[in-house]
């Protein structure tokens, strides 16, 4: 029989933090890792069951004339709604669960790494050995989404604003094993901090 021992660590963090940046860095060394952004696009754009309840939910006008749900338009109609943010992650959460849970089942490698945007709840902790959070100043995340999304001040500072605080992210994780690892500075100072922390987990 199979001695399951891979070891699974979350990667979490605020918007434009670094998160992406490090599970690349992770991926490149040879890492499997799990991405539920993607796992989540892949429902909404494949998953005929998933459109249909948020079609239901959410009206016709949030499918496009592919079939698939349109993130921009239904983004806009959660985003300041948290009843409707709500109803849509009761849709999402679960499936996307099991999905994680059946990609770390059938992992064998020794580390398998798991980008988290939303790592906000105690229940979710119990699934993985270790937490890798990535903080940046608001500044710095403000510089972040100025240069790749072309939004307005008004509209990041909102994101933002809607999102947990690093110190609540701290407070959740302290009966936790977690690294922090500050990303202010340049890319390269953050691959240093993220070769450190590599360094302790294959040791691990």
């Amino acid at each position: 029989m199979h001695k399951h021992n891979t070891l699974k660590v979350a990667i979490t963090g605020g918007i434009a933090s670094g998160k992406s940046e490090a599970i690349n860095y992770f991926q490149k060394k040879g890492n499997k890792v799990i991405d539920l952004d993607q796992i989540s696009h892949n429902l909404t754009d494949k998953d005929p069951d998933i459109i249909q309840m948020i079609s239901k939910l959410f009206g016709k006008e949030v499918i496009d004339d592919k079939g698939r749900v349109d993130r921009a338009k239904l983004g806009n109609i959660v985003f300041n709604n948290r009843t409707k943010l709500h109803e849509l992650e009761k849709i999402l959460h679960p499936v996307i669960r099991e999905s994680m849970i059946n990609q770390i089942k059938s992992c064998e490698d020794k580390i398998i790494f798991i980008e988290f945007q939303l790592l906000n709840k105690k229940d979710i902790l119990c699934f993985f050995d270790h937490v890798i959070l990535i903080t940046s100043s608001k500044k710095k995340q403000t510089e972040r989404i100025k240069n790749s999304r072309r939004k307005s001040e008004k509209y990041i500072s909102d994101i933002i604003h809607n999102q947990s605080s690093n110190y609540d992210r701290r407070k959740l994780l302290e009966n936790s094993s977690f690294d922090e690892i500050e990303n202010n500075s340049s890319l390269s100072d953050f691959y240093y901090k993220l070769e450190n922390v590599y360094s302790k987990l294959i040791n691990f």
